[in-house]
C-alpha cells in the first residue's frame, strides 16, 4: 500500500492495520453524522474537539466528505473505480455506512434547509468572512467591553440596527464591519410577504 492511510489505520509490512486511538475517531464521526446529518455541523464539532487528521491538521468539510466516503473503512479496496473486498479489517459496519449514505444521498440543499430551520437565525451558513468562515449567529443581552465580538446599537433612518465589529488575529484594534443586521431585518425575513 502506497501513499498516505486513511485516518484509523497506519500501514505495516505494506497492509492496513487499525490503529485503534483514531478509528475510535472514525466511529464517533460516522455515528455522529447518523445523528446530526449535516457535515457543517460536524466539522464544527470536530474543531471543537481537537479531533485533527492523522497529519496535525484541521479536519474541514471537504476531508470529512472524503472520509464518509472512502471504502477502506468497511474493508474494500478500490482499484481503478471498481471495490473489492479488501485484506485489512473494517473499521465501520456495513449497517452504518449505508445509514451514512443514505443522507448523503439526500440533497446537499435540503439537508442545509433543513439544519437552518431548527434555528431561528436564518442566515445561518449563509454568510461568510473574508477568510470563508461562516458567520455565527450570537445573542448578546449586555456590552462586553473586552469580548471578541463587540456589538452595538445604531440608531439610521428609523430602525435599529446593530453593528457588529471583529478582531483578526493579525491586528490589536477593532474594525467594524460591513455587516449589519437587526432585529427588523428577520423580521422581514421571516414574514410571509418575502
Amino acid at each position: 500500500m502506497g501513499g498516505v492511510p486513511p485516518l484509523g489505520y497506519e500501514v505495516k509490512d505494506r497492509k492496513l492495520i487499525i490503529k485503534e486511538a483514531d478509528a475510535a475517531n472514525v466511529r464517533w464521526i460516522f455515528d455522529r453524522f447518523i445523528e446530526i446529518g449535516s457535515g457543517t455541523e460536524l466539522a464544527r464539532e470536530l474543531a471543537s474537539r481537537g479531533i485533527q487528521t492523522s497529519r496535525g491538521n484541521r479536519i474541514d468539510k471537504k476531508y470529512l466528505y472524503r472520509l464518509l466516503n472512502n471504502r477502506a473503512y468497511i474493508g474494500e479496496a478500490v482499484h481503478k473505480g471498481d471495490s473489492y473486498p479488501g485484506e485489512h479489517d473494517a473499521i465501520i459496519d456495513r449497517a452504518n455506512w449505508d445509514k451514512v449514505h443514505r443522507i448523503l444521498t439526500e440533497s446537499p440543499r435540503k439537508r442545509a434547509a433543513r439544519t437552518r430551520a431548527d434555528t431561528p437565525a436564518l442566515l445561518k451558513g449563509l454568510l461568510f468572512g473574508p477568510d470563508g468562515a461562516a458567520f455565527s449567529p450570537t445573542h448578546i443581552r449586555e456590552l462586553a467591553s473586552h469580548s471578541l465580538v463587540e456589538m452595538a446599537p445604531v440608531e439610521k433612518e428609523g430602525f435599529r440596527w446593530t453593528e457588529a465589529a471583529e478582531i483578526r488575529p493579525s491586528e490589536t484594534e477593532w474594525k467594524p464591519s460591513n455587516l449589519r443586521v437587526g432585529e427588523e431585518f428577520e423580521a422581514v425575513l421571516s414574514s410571509d410577504k418575502v
